[in-house]
Parts: structure tokens; C-alpha cells; sequence
């Protein structure tokens, strides 16, 4: 037997008693094994735990190859730092670069997303298809009026965080999710990352 069975043995409690019994922690509970083949027994638990282990590490870095692959408020809060910079600087190039995705204005999960001041989409890293539909009237999935509360939060010179509901990319179940947003001439921005 490898060196696996005695370690995973031990942290579930099991042992072999000396009539051939497995015995589970201190609870009491034992069980004969006759009806293994001679010696096969522990082979096989030593498999099914070998098994058991390998697909929780395989959970655990799913776990943390999805946190990679979600942005920070930090890292939030930054792009829209850099947004406004850029759309001060040269406004048609800044939209061109946040509607592409280019220069750092889409990071994991994390894109600008831009209004003009009638409430029309100019920019949206994630989904093109937006562009010159209306933001105003965007509402969460629970029914709070989105685009209204970034319209009244964003100001110039200054960063809001506005709230809401929102399914993560490939989802359909609304998540908690919160945008910064500013204004910077007549362009709304933001850029949102899940709680």
C-alpha cells in the first residue's frame, strides 16, 4: 500500500481491527469485510480515497482559477481612473480603445461601459451590440432602474459606486454587482466588478 491510505486514514478516523473490521473514528460504528475478496479491501478504499482527493484539489482549483478570472472594486476602481484620464485626453480615441478592449480597458471580467448625455450607449467593452441602444432605461432583474441611478450618481471629477443585480457572463441567476462611474464631458462611464 502507498503512503496515501495512512494519511487519509488517519484524518477520517479509519482503522482495521484485529477481526478484520474497518472502524470509523470514535463513534463506534465498525464494519466486517468479509464479503471482499481476500485483501482486495483496502486496495479498493485506498482507490476511492485516492479518487475522493484528486477531485476536490480539481474543485479547489476551479475555485481559484474562477477568482483569477474575476476583477477587483481595486481593479474597478482603477479603470475608471484611467478612463476618465483617457477620455479627457482625446475622447474619439478613448471610446475606439474602450469599445475594442485595447490599452487595458478590459481586464478578466472587467470592461468600460460609456453613455452619451441623451442616455445612448457609445461604449461597452463586453457586448458591441449595445452600443447606440439606450442605457437609460436599463433595469436590474430586480426591477431597480439602472441606468437612471448611473445617470444621477455619475458627476464630473468625481467616482460614485452605483449597486444592482446582474447575472455574471454565462449566467442567468442575477448576482450582487456594483459599477464606479464617473462623467467626463458629455460621456457617462463606468465600470462594474461582482461583489
Amino acid at each position: 500500500m502507498s503512503v496515501l491510505y495512512p494519511v487519509l486514514a488517519v484524518f477520517l478516523g479509519l482503522r482495521r481491527d484485529v477481526n478484520n473490521r474497518v472502524a470509523i473514528g470514535g463513534m463506534g460504528v465498525s464494519q466486517k469485510i468479509d464479503n471482499w475478496p481476500d485483501g482486495h479491501f483496502w486496495e479498493e478504499l485506498e482507490m476511492r480515497l485516492t479518487v475522493s482527493a484528486v477531485a476536490c484539489m480539481i474543485g479547489l482549483a476551479s475555485v481559484g482559477a474562477l477568482a483569477a478570472d474575476t476583477g477587483t472594486a481595486e481593479e474597478a476602481r482603477a479603470m475608471i481612473e484611467r478612463a476618465a484620464a483617457a477620455l479627457a485626453t482625446d475622447p474619439a480615441a478613448a471610446l475606439a480603445s474602450f469599445n475594442a478592449g485595447a490599452d487595458g480597458f478590459r481586464e478578466k471580467d472587467l470592461y468600460v461601459f460609456c453613455g452619451d448625455a441623451e442616455g445612448v450607449f457609445t461604449a461597452h467593452g463586453a457586448n458591441a451590440d449595445l452600443i447606440g441602444r439606450n442605457m437609460r432605461g436599463l433595469v436590474d432583474k430586480a426591477g431597480t432602474p439602472l441606468g437612471e441611478n448611473i445617470y444621477a450618481a455619475a458627476n464630473m471629477g468625481s467616482v460614485a459606486v452605483v449597486e444592482y443585480m446582474w447575472p455574471r457572463p454565462g449566467e442567468t441567476e442575477p448576482a450582487a454587482k456594483a459599477s464606479y462611474v464617473t462623467q467626463v464631458g458629455d460621456q457617462t462611464c463606468g465600470v462594474g466588478y461582482y461583489k
